[in-house]
């Protein structure tokens, strides 16, 4: 996390909009193994790193049955950007879990921030 905090004090001084995305994992049913929760989770990260720039920062978190990606995207314009961003992030996760029919195995809460707030024309 100091890596998205540092990130976050140099954007603010800069004086430029960013957006933190946190995306919240939650094994539903017991019938994932560890391993292959872990796999799955490894997948994500490579699809969500395909997904954003490379100024963005992302940084995974485990706990025992939630798992968590916070994504700091810097330099953005608008907060439908960042929200546009979220939704292609949930819709490539899907697509995974699809593909892998483990749909009903895992759920996804998504919450997004858009800093300054003042800025922000679509809050």
């Amino acid at each position: 996390m100091t890596e998205l905090t540092q990130k976050f004090e140099v954007e603010q001084r800069k004086g430029k909009s960013i957006a933190l995305l946190t995306l919240n994992f939650q094994v539903l049913q017991n019938s994932l193994t560890h391993a292959r929760t872990r796999e799955l989770l490894m997948e994500v990260n490579k699809i969500f790193r395909q997904r954003i720039r490379e100024s963005d920062s992302l940084v995974q978190i485990n706990d025992v049955n939630e798992h968590s990606f916070v994504v700091l995207l810097d330099n953005l314009h608008t907060l439908n950007n960042a929200q546009k961003i979220a939704n292609s992030l949930v819709e490539n996760f899907s697509k995974l879990l699809n593909s892998e029919e483990q749909d009903s195995l895992l759920d996804v809460n998504v919450h997004v921030d858009f800093v300054p707030q003042d800025d922000c024309q679509e809050c």
